[in-house]
């Protein structure tokens, strides 16, 4: 399926417009930015590329992602959760440049790079909700310093937050998998009935030791 969303010919150029930025050795982190877009451009969900555990590692062993949780919505960022207790940072602020870097530019960096279905750009916000700081990472640059610029109350701040580690940051939802008593739910209130299904993986699904067919059937 590498050309249901688009021809092969344009796939053809935009791989030769790649290979035409690789002029000499690349670091695994840097050849990753330049074939994520590519991988994730058939439009597969299911179709990834990844760097080696070993070089993820690495990258975790030193302060390196932004300790802020985001939410985009177009061209703009919201700051949801802040892990890096600064005073002059609130939920509800935005967000405007990361390191000289506007909203805008970072997204049309790192959209390009996240799976989704088809022309699907819901997941691709959802990603960017759940691990913005990882993408921003791999996909922006390395650094343990954030130079950040906010709007808070209608007023401009500058700001220069520490990087943190994955595992100071990674929580139930954020920059891991959501964990889920029950994949399968059913509720009812007054006259009307809620199903809820947050995953079709039968992995999921008898992990949380439930089976779907009969549940199903019970349910209705």
């Amino acid at each position: 399926g590498a050309y249901r969303y688009q021809s092969k010919n344009d796939f053809a150029a935009y791989v030769d417009s790649v290979k035409g930025t690789i002029k000499d050795s690349a670091t695994q982190v840097e050849m990753y930015r330049k074939i994520k877009p590519l991988v994730s451009r058939v439009g597969c969900l299911h179709t990834d590329f990844s760097m080696t555990e070993k070089y993820k590692q690495e990258l975790n062993r030193s302060p390196n992602l932004l300790p802020l949780r985001l939410y985009f919505k177009d061209d703009k960022a919201w700051i949801t959760d802040n892990f890096s207790n600064h005073p002059l940072i609130s939920p509800g602020d935005e967000i405007t440049t990361i390191n000289g870097r506007s909203i805008g530019e970072i997204l049309r960096q790192v959209l390009p790079a996240i799976p989704s279905d088809g022309y699907n750009q819901t997941m691709k916000y959802l990603a960017l909700y759940r691990q913005f700081p990882l993408w921003y990472r791999h996909m922006v640059e390395v650094t343990e310093h954030f130079d950040i610029t906010t709007i808070s109350g209608g007023q401009p701040r500058s700001v220069r937050l520490k990087g943190m580690m994955e595992k100071d940051l990674a929580g139930n939802g954020f920059l891991s998998d959501p964990a889920f008593p029950r994949q399968l739910e059913l509720k009812i209130n007054d006259a009307t009935a809620y199903l809820t299904i947050r995953s079709f993986a039968d992995s999921y699904i008898k992990r949380s030791g439930q089976s779907f067919k009969p549940f199903m059937e019970e349910a209705f």
